[in-house]
């Protein structure tokens, strides 16, 4: 598919998208949200592609949120259908299997911060800054951001940023673990190359089933989630990724996964 808001590259085990929209800062138009979406798709459908950056052009924004000359059409239909377009692409990059690193190279606001908080790791230049504006703006955040900062960094935390706006530097975000890396802004992309190749010296299939086992556990009671950790410690050691690694130790070599 021929993509004019994204670039999406395949390199080695790793699927790139980057948002290609500097001269608008990134925003999150409907039809790149849909772009996200179908290379989310072909992501997911590549079993060669074990892993995933979600970055932007530039250096000034990596998303300044939602497009306003959509989104000041005050269409009450067409700004719910955004907000759910925004929940359903979000969560395929949080519930496919395949872990993501967010690469924050600028500021990264409303919609944008919470793109990234869809994402497994971030690293964050240590010149950009995260925000929630919106309730200035006289609306709400609306693509995950009341309930997935919430659960990162607590009720309080969420509360105090949500209601004030207040922006959040790079220091601050790892502090709170909003972030997991803070470098400077020309290092972001090999940061989140060397997290990627990481993450695909891993088992793909593990790594699928640890994040089954962290998105549905953190949300049910403590006995549950261990039960349904339980359960899938039994898939993983049953195949045939964890038999290679298990081979590999023994005999002091890097081990082969295929992800099965």
């Amino acid at each position: 598919m021929a993509y004019e808001n994204i670039i999406l590259d395949k390199k080695g085990k790793v699927g790139w998208i980057t948002i290609n929209r500097p001269e608008a800062l990134n925003v999150l138009s409907m039809a790149t949200l849909l772009e996200i979406d179908s290379a989310l798709n072909e992501i997911e459908r590549d079993e060669n592609i074990w892993a995933g950056v979600l970055t932007s052009s530039g250096v000034k924004a990596f998303c300044a949120g939602a497009d306003l000359k959509e989104l000041g059409a005050l269409d009450l239909v067409w700004n719910m259908n955004y907000s759910k377009t925004c929940h359903r692409v979000f969560g395929k990059i949080e519930k496919m299997g395949k872990a993501f690193v967010c690469g924050i190279n600028g500021f990264a606001l409303g919609g944008g911060f919470e793109l990234t908080l869809a994402c497994h790791l971030r690293v964050m230049s240590d010149r950009a800054y995260l925000a929630l504006p919106e309730l200035g703006l006289g609306a709400v955040p609306g693509a995950g951001g009341t309930q997935r900062l919430t659960r990162l960094i607590g009720k309080s935390r969420a509360l105090y940023y949500i209601l004030t706006g207040e922006r959040i530097d790079a220091n601050t975000a790892l502090s709170m673990g909003l972030v997991h890396k803070v470098v400077a802004p020309e290092q972001v992309p090999s940061e989140c190359e060397k997290l990627a190749s990481l993450l695909c010296q891993k088992s793909p299939f593990a790594i699928s089933l640890a994040l089954q086992a962290i998105n549905s556990g953190s949300e049910i009671d403590l006995e549950n989630g261990l039960d349904f950790e339980t359960a899938l410690t039994a898939i993983a050691t049953a195949s045939q990724d964890a038999r290679e690694g298990l081979q590999a130790m023994q005999s002091k070599r890097p081990p082969s996964f295929k992800g099965r």
